[in-house]
């Protein structure tokens, strides 16, 4: 039988094109903050100046004399308390904002819910790899009174286990380890146009010198600084965050590893049937 047969279905459509919600992995908006910390953060030093935004999903606490040169969003999904001399313009949202020191001009303070974030996960068999083809895992530290450990020009270094510098570090790459980071020195980019990074697997970072670091420190565990930190970039954490001492500047600069922005049709429709109706 040769021929043509109409026939009229009802079907029902969804658009299966992605958006900014389902493209990433959990935890993509922790990558829009200059901290953020799965549990608290503590500014806890004098005459620091932090430039972005703060999150953490438990408790921030600014002790001490801290400043806000320009307009900063800081953010809790439980509460904010301030308990020193502390100066800004932006804003302060929580369920549960306290400043000590009562209203401070140009400051918004907001009490209102506020959600948690996913504490986001990086790819580090793809950071062991790289560092194993380049013959990179556990390379022998710098020993001697004045330690300098430098990684300049390495992509990836790789230590299992923790890795303490005894003095300082310089690199222009990712400096991962397995456990702990300890940093007692000085830590430096040594390329300016660089983007450094120092990521613990399953521990915490700790740099008790100053930094002087562009790029990103992460880590599930605890993330400390003491001393007088210069930065410029990112702190994420999956635990707790606090700066201590004379706290410099900390300054946000997209690391590269959060989501790219939506421009209007970067999303194509994909539709696909998802049941006959008739």
């Amino acid at each position: 039988v040769v021929g043509t047969i109409e026939e009229s279905v009802t079907v029902l459509l969804k658009d299966y094109g992605e958006t900014t919600e389902d493209r990433y992995s959990p935890g993509w908006q922790a990558w829009n903050h200059t901290i953020f910390a799965n549990l608290t953060c503590d500014l806890n030093g004098n005459a620091g100046e932090v430039d972005g935004s703060i999150f953490a999903n438990g408790l921030v606490k600014a002790t001490g004399g801290l400043n806000y040169s320009e307009p900063v969003e800081v953010m809790s999904a439980t509460k904010i308390e301030t308990t020193g001399n502390s100066s800004s313009t932006g804003t302060l949202t929580a369920p549960d904002v306290t400043v000590e020191n009562g209203p401070v001009a140009g400051l918004v303070e907001t009490e209102e819910a506020v959600e948690n974030i996913t504490f986001p996960e990086m790819d580090f068999l793809a950071l062991y790899n790289e560092a194993v083809a380049t013959g990179l895992v556990d390379p022998p530290l710098a020993g001697g009174a004045s330690p300098v450990d430098d990684f300049s020009g390495v992509s990836v270094v790789w230590f299992n286990g923790d890795a303490r510098f005894k003095g300082d570090l310089v690199f222009d790459g990712k400096i991962v380890a397995t456990g702990d980071i300890r940093v007692a020195g000085n830590a430096t980019i040594s390329d300016p146009s660089a983007m450094g990074e120092i990521l613990s697997r399953d521990g915490g970072i700790s740099v008790t010198g100053n930094a002087d670091v562009q790029g990103l420190l992460y880590a599930p565990g605890n993330i400390k600084i003491a001393g007088t930190p210069k930065m410029e970039g990112q702190i994420v954490s999956g635990a707790n965050v606090k700066l201590a001492g004379n706290i410099d500047v900390i300054t946000y600069k997209d690391t590269g590893h959060g989501p790219a922005s939506f421009e209007p049709g970067e999303n194509p429709d994909l539709v696909g049937i998802v049941a006959w109706l008739e």
